[in-house]
């Protein structure tokens, strides 16, 4: 019987945490580094910021797909006869809409090591 997932489920095998519980869920992102001039926060200022702060901003459409999955889909698209990159098939998996990252999410049944390993991939592409 095949069970019915009533939460997130990955982009590419349509499993979630009720089918696969254990398998590293996240969702495609865009991220862009972004210079903020402190001085116009009032209040914000101190020793810590500085004139100028270097922060990081992402969006989102919350498409979920599978750390697994996305690995394999990635590494299959390299071998194509016209290769794509890791984040142009991804784009085209994220309902066409620009990405270059994936932020993972924390199931019921992930490991503190399989999150870890999640985040370290959100790092490593930033």
């Amino acid at each position: 019987m095949i069970k019915e997932e009533k939460s997130i489920t990955c982009k590419i095998c349509h499993d979630g945490y009720e089918s696969a519980p254990k398998l590293l869920l996240g969702f495609y992102i865009f991220t862009s580094k972004q210079n903020v001039n402190m001085n116009h926060f009032s209040g914000l200022q101190n020793e810590n910021f500085g004139d100028l702060t270097r922060l990081i901003g992402s969006v989102t459409h919350f498409n979920h797909i599978h750390l697994k999955c996305h690995t394999s889909a990635a590494k299959a698209e390299r071998r194509l006869k016209k290769p794509k990159s890791e984040w142009e098939g991804a784009t085209i998996r994220n309902s066409f809409t620009m990405c270059n990252n994936w932020f993972p999410i924390s199931g019921p049944l992930t490991t503190p090591q399989k999150y870890q390993k999640g985040l370290d991939k959100y790092f490593q592409s930033l």
